[in-house]
């Protein structure tokens, strides 16, 4: 649930409203390069992890 937004200027006049519909549809259009975004930051993370992983394994079997 969004709820109505009023933007103030610096000697409180009201400036913009954002309203429930106008950010409900901002965020249903942005909502699918926003999971995109979220997948391939979690692909990106696992790729570190599994490379520091894989360097660690091949110390400790050199060290074997």
């Amino acid at each position: 649930m969004f709820y109505k937004v009023e933007v103030l200027d610096a000697k409180g006049k009201l400036k913009k409203i954002f309203t429930t519909e106008m950010l409900s549809k901002r965020h249903w259009d942005m909502f699918p390069d926003n999971i995109k975004k979220a997948e391939k930051e979690k692909k990106d993370k696992a790729k570190i992890n599994n490379f520091n992983a894989f360097k660690k394994k091949n110390y400790s079997a050199a060290g074997s």
